[in-house]
């Protein structure tokens, strides 16, 4: 059995997995809001420090990516360190200023930004003949997940 195939199922379960936190969040925040409107404070900074710790893992992806491909160099290298900058960025401005549900919503936007920058940043590499195409495929439904849940923790938020 190829590598590839052997990977993908465990890759596969253990990202679906990682998204447990992320529809738990809107969940929790929804009844959090009318049960215990302090603990909704609690759920908004863990989601906002999930968030920042799995766009920095998905960034630094190209780190490993221009270590392995000689061609991609110092773009991808730079740009690898961009998701976990702007996703410390938001969570800190979000954790800092909690209270503040306009400010923490524009630190959702902001994580929603670098998802979407960083699932663009990866469909340049669909090309290579290294990159494969069912991890392509897995990036595109788990940030559709990630982007929706961070939505649907949003409105969440805005009512409370």
């Amino acid at each position: 059995m190829s590598r590839e195939r052997t990977l993908q199922p465990t890759a596969t379960l253990l990202t679906f997995g990682g998204l447990i936190p992320f529809f738990a969040a809107p969940l929790v925040l929804s009844g959090a809001v009318l049960l215990a409107p302090a603990l909704s404070s609690m759920v908004v900074i863990a989601l906002l420090v999930y968030a920042a710790v799995i766009l920095t893992f998905v960034g630094a992806l190209h780190w490993a990516h221009a270590l392995h491909d000689v061609d991609l160099g110092a773009g991808n290298l730079v740009w690898s360190v961009c998701p976990s900058l702007l996703a410390w960025a938001a969570a800190t401005v979000g954790v800092v200023f909690i209270e503040s549900r306009y400010i923490v919503g524009a630190a959702i936007a902001a994580l929603i930004v670098g998802f979407v920058a960083q699932l663009y940043v990866d469909s340049t590499l669909r090309a290579k003949p290294w990159f494969p195409q069912w991890f392509w495929q897995l990036r595109q439904r788990v940030t559709l997940a990630v982007c929706a849940s961070l939505v649907a923790s949003a409105i969440a938020l805005a009512i409370r």
